[in-house]
């Protein structure tokens, strides 16, 4: 029995003295300080701001657990506060109590509507090493006694309305990791004369009005990876010093003002994005650079065949040469690049010869655009193989072969113009499968269509009667319009939509073309069809409501709640087609008194 209590007592104390050796090992978690809460309290009053956005801000309360706020585990001093989001709607005042918070590390005040100007006495949290005031109302100029936080490692003022000259101050900060200065109005030309800033690795100053050359001095940070200099003003060609930096990965130079030669040593980047420039020629890039996985070169001054060595780029995921002046024929080693592509654009060139068939491994390609050249032959018919295919444009050319029905086994397909080509013969084959579930816009007008198409054949367009949101090819009418031709409303005369009369036929004949958009254009909208028809057809089919949309029109189909145009191909009671024929017509004058209204060219 003795033996039994001893056992037991020396259990106890081996559990005992074990809790206490986990207590003391552990990191000591104190309560936050009075003079952080304090500090806390008093930037909150500072701003007009909804209590419930900070409701857990009380003094009955540890700081350390309010919303936004982290402390050190052991000394309790706030470290870091995240607000971003939260609506403060106020400036940033030069003596606020957020300075008080001297150990801050992170300062995140994101998309807070702050307003007024950066205060100087933010250099006070000498220990912050990450800084986001990014998407507000900020003006004036970037103080230059934020060169003084020697510990900032991030820095992101983006997407504010700074001004005055470029902060060179920054970039002496010997830490400094990403630099975020885009969406701004910065102006003038820049030079990096201080560059402490060895470690720095991502530079963001698109979206400004930056002017004359890129500067040299860029070429002094030697661990940037990603450079962003699009939409400014810069003038002159790419400087060959940025082939010392090994490490960049990404450059970002689009719609500036540059011209000239495309150096050689940018192909071993895996993104080039230089398109709304006038670059007009290459420097060939040897064999061992070819690295490149996105490039885009549209809308500069290139001309000429493409060059052999484009057919050498392995991993590419997005081509676009369109908008350029390139001629000759599309080589057929292309079929080398283009085996992991996701879009390819060549759309607006002088390609000639035939559209090559080589897409047969090109099981990832979402879309290929090859409009608005001079192309001829037959149409590829390798692209069946393309299972993700979403959007096909080979609009205006000279492709002359039959209506591509197997086409319609793809499953994604959501765009179809063959618009302004030589296609010819029927659309519609008694034994073959209709298919184009997915389709939701298809332009096939100004081709040689013939034969007669079955009042069931569009029923099968599933898509174009689900009120779904679409992918980026479907909510932009922009860019659909760009493929699909320019959209114009036409007005039907009296006598002709006096034609919609029962004696119709309930098939028509196609001497042109059909044009749908579908819902995917205006999210959540019902789905229309337009069917063109040639000049010399003097009698109306009675098919539709409309014969074309302008973008007024568009505008303001999409503001209304609900509008379903019904395609009458066919009619089994005459008092059904009088009350559809009825609403086609009101809906119909409704469109085009509004599209007017809005656009005078209507």
């Amino acid at each position: 029995m003795i033996q039994g209590h001893c056992y037991c007592f020396f259990g106890i104390v081996t559990i005992y003295f074990s809790l206490l050796i986990h207590i003391l090992a552990s990191p000591t978690l104190h309560f936050c300080r009075h003079n952080q809460r304090d500090a806390l309290l008093g930037f909150r009053d500072e701003f007009p701001t909804d209590e419930s956005n900070l409701s857990s801000w009380n003094q009955s309360s540890d700081c350390c657990l309010w919303n936004g706020v982290t402390c050190d585990d052991t000394s309790g001093q706030v470290i870091s506060l995240d607000l971003h989001e939260t609506p403060l709607n106020s400036s940033l005042k030069t003596n606020s109590s957020l300075f008080k918070l001297q150990y801050l590390h992170h300062l995140n005040l994101s998309n807070c509507n702050l307003h007024g100007e950066i205060p100087s006495s933010l250099k006070n949290l000498s220990h912050l090493t990450t800084l986001d005031l990014s998407a507000n109302y900020l003006v004036g100029a970037v103080p230059t006694s934020l060169g003084n936080l020697k510990e900032l490692r991030v820095m992101s003022l983006n997407n504010n309305s700074f001004l005055g000259p470029f902060a060179k101050s920054l970039f002496s900060i010997p830490s400094l990791q990403s630099v975020d200065l885009g969406g701004n109005q910065f102006t003038g030309s820049i030079e990096f004369v201080s560059t402490s800033s060895s470690e720095l690795q991502f530079l963001n100053l698109d979206h400004n009005k930056f002017n004359g050359p890129i500067p040299e001095s860029i070429s002094k940070f030697l661990n940037l990876r990603r450079l962003y200099l699009s939409h400014n003003n810069f003038t002159g060609s790419i400087p060959g010093s940025l082939s010392k930096l090994v490490n960049l990965t990404d450059l970002h130079l689009s719609k500036n003002k540059l011209e000239g030669e495309v150096p050689g040593f940018l192909w071993r980047l895996s993104t080039m994005m230089i398109c709304h420039n006038s670059f007009n020629s290459f420097e060939t890039p040897s064999q061992e650079t070819l690295l490149v996985q996105v490039l885009d070169l549209s809308s500069n001054s290139f001309h000429g065949p493409l060059p052999n060595w484009i057919c050498n780029l392995k991993g590419l995921s997005l081509l676009d040469l369109s908008n350029n002046h390139f001629n000759g024929s599309i080589p057929t080693c292309l079929r080398n690049s283009i085996v992991s592509l996701l879009d390819m654009s060549l759309r607006n060139n002088s390609f000639g010869g035939a559209l090559p068939d080589i897409f047969g491994d090109a099981t990832k390609l979402r879309s290929i655009d090859v409009g608005l050249n001079q192309l001829e032959g037959k149409f590829p018919k390798s692209l069946i193989n393309c299972k993700a295919l979403q959007l096909v444009n080979v609009a205006s050319n000279k492709i002359k072969d039959e209506f591509p029905s197997w086409l319609g086994s793809l499953p994604s397909l959501n765009v179809l113009s063959l618009r302004s080509n030589e296609f010819y013969g029927p659309l519609y084959h008694l034994h073959v499968s209709i298919g184009f579930r997915s389709l939701r816009v298809i332009d096939i007008s100004h081709n040689d269509f013939t034969g007669t198409i079955p009042p069931h054949y569009f029923l099968n367009w599933s898509e174009m009667t689900t009120l779904t949101k679409g992918n980026d090819y479907m909510v932009n009418p922009t860019k659909v319009s760009q493929i699909c031709g320019s959209l114009h409303a036409v007005s039907p005369t009296a006598q002709q939509a006096d034609e919609y009369s029962e004696e119709e036929e309930q098939i028509f004949s196609w001497v042109a073309a059909v044009i749908a958009y579908g819902p995917g254009l205006l999210p959540d909208r019902s789905a229309t069809l337009v069917v063109e028809k040639a000049a010399e057809e003097r009698k109306m089919v009675k098919v539709l409501t409309y014969f074309g949309m302008t973008l007024a029109a568009f505008a303001f189909w999409q503001s209304m709640d609900k509008v379903h145009v019904w395609i009458a191909l066919h009619q089994d009671e005459k008092q059904e087609r009088m009350e559809k024929e009825a609403e086609v017509k009101r809906v119909r004058a409704e469109l085009l008194r509004k599209a007017r209204e809005e656009d005078p060219l209507a």
